[in-house]
């Protein structure tokens, strides 16, 4: 059976919003902050869309 693989811009863009900034430059051995940023920007990205494109109806939304 194959091993499955992730490629580490993946896991980064994954990981970004669970861990702190400095955490996921260690864990992605990023030697510039500005990298670990741009993985960060790309989540948050990410994540935005998916949320704006995903129908919840009415009674699932959590009220303000």
């Amino acid at each position: 059976m194959p091993v499955p693989t992730i490629s580490a811009e993946r896991l980064a863009s994954h990981n970004a919003l669970n861990v702190s900034a400095a955490e996921l430059q260690g864990l992605m051995r990023h030697a510039d902050q500005a990298t670990t940023q741009a993985c960060i920007n790309m989540a948050e990205q990410i994540q935005g869309t998916s949320q704006e494109k995903l129908f919840v109806p009415d009674v699932l939304k959590k009220e303000a």
